[in-house]
C-alpha cells in the first residue's frame, strides 16, 4: 500500500486571520526589522524594503493583498508586526510582516477542505482551501498565484529588482523616464 500524500505547511497569523503556505515557498522567519517606505508607492500591498541577511527584500502586506477586513493603515503594518516571513518562488523573494508564526503542520491529502465561495472570491482566489488547526480555520495560500499576483502588481513599477528575478530595472526605468520627459 502507498503512503498517503502529505504536504508540509507553515502556519501564521496576519491581523486576526490564520493562513498556511507550503514549506517549499517558505524560507525563514526573521525578527522584526525596519521596513523602509518607498517614494511614490503609497498604495497597494507593497510596504517598502527591508534587509534580511544582507539582501534587500521587497516587503508586502499579505493583509492588503488578500483584502482582509479591518486591516490597519499601511504605516501601522510596517511598524506593528512581530515577525517577517520570508517567502520565495522561482528565485523571487519577498518579506511579509506577520503577527505570529505558529509553526509547521503536515497535511494529509484528505484534510484540506474546499474554501467557501465567499472566501475564495474575497481573497482573489489565492486560497486553495481550508484546514482545521486548534479550532481555527486556516486558509492554505497558493504560493504560485500569490507571487503571480505580486508580479502583476509590481509590473507597473520597474524599481523592484528584488522581486523581479534577476532584472535590471533601475537602468531601464531611468532611460524610460528621460524619454517621457522630453
Amino acid at each position: 500500500m502507498r503512503a498517503p500524500a502529505q504536504l508540509a505547511t507553515v502556519i501564521f497569523r496576519v491581523h486576526q486571520e490564520w493562513f498556511a503556505i507550503t514549506s517549499q515557498a517558505f524560507q525563514e522567519v526573521a525578527e522584526k526589522r525596519v521596513i523602509h517606505s518607498l517614494p511614490h508607492r503609497r498604495h497597494g500591498p507593497v510596504l517598502g524594503v527591508a534587509t534580511v541577511r544582507g539582501e534587500l527584500l521587497t516587503c508586502v502586506s499579505l493583509g492588503h493583498l488578500l483584502s482582509l477586513d479591518k486591516m490597519p493603515d499601511r504605516r501601522l503594518v510596517r511598524t506593528s508586526y512581530q515577525r517577517l516571513l520570508v517567502l520565495a518562488v522561482d528565485g523571487s523573494r519577498v518579506g511579509c510582516p506577520v503577527d505570529e508564526v505558529a509553526g509547521t503542520r503536515r497535511l494529509l491529502a484528505g484534510e484540506l477542505q474546499p474554501a467557501p465561495a465567499t472566501v475564495a472570491r474575497a481573497r482573489a482566489s489565492l486560497t486553495l482551501g481550508l484546514l482545521d488547526w486548534k479550532g481555527h480555520n486556516v486558509g492554505l495560500l497558493d504560493a504560485g498565484l500569490l507571487f503571480a499576483t505580486l508580479h502583476r502588481n509590481l509590473a507597473r513599477c520597474p524599481t523592484f529588482p528584488t522581486i523581479r528575478a534577476r532584472s535590471r530595472c533601475w537602468s531601464c526605468s531611468a532611460s524610460k523616464r528621460r524619454t517621457r520627459s522630453r
